[in-house]
């Protein structure tokens, strides 16, 4: 939608977007054309109906919550720096696989675990990750260079 409106010149003229403020001035946009009017519509409808549909799942995730075993450990995360609901939720779900839970520990400890393990995980250089990627080329030549092998490669 924003990439619609930008095209034919609506541009909001507000701080942020997504407020009641935008929505208000969302109302008030109109096109001359018909089929712009109908499109420009279709794409209200779609977010409406795209933010209903997280209510939704957000509320049928609340509801499992309680019999979720780690359960605890949302609650811990939401708690440390109010995280909401659905952010704990997706921590949690995603780094399942990762830590390797002990009955006698307790869901502070674990939510510390996850917590470090994802900070260092945002925190590492995106360059360590890429460096085996790199072309393998003698200085001074430009990298479209076709007789060049890629790194790895066997060739003399």
């Amino acid at each position: 939608m924003q990439g619609f409106l930008l095209r034919h010149g609506r541009i909001y003229s507000g701080k942020k977007g997504w407020t009641v403020a935008n929505r208000r001035w969302l109302t008030a946009v109109r096109f001359d054309h018909p089929a712009q009017q109908i499109v420009f519509q279709d794409y209200v409808d779609a977010v409406g109906d795209a933010e209903k549909r997280a209510e939704r799942l957000t509320a049928q995730i609340a509801d499992l919550l309680p019999s979720w075993s780690l359960a605890p450990v949302v609650e811990a995360i939401q708690s440390m720096r109010r995280v909401a609901f659905i952010v704990a939720v997706t921590v949690v779900a995603e780094g399942r696989g990762f830590p390797t839970v002990r009955q006698s520990a307790s869901a502070d400890s674990i939510s510390r675990a996850h917590t470090l393990r994802a900070f260092e995980r945002s925190h590492r250089s995106p360059r360590r990750d890429h460096e085996s990627r790199q072309w393998s080329r003698p200085k001074g030549l430009d990298r479209r260079c076709p007789e060049l092998p890629h790194a790895g490669s066997r060739q003399p």
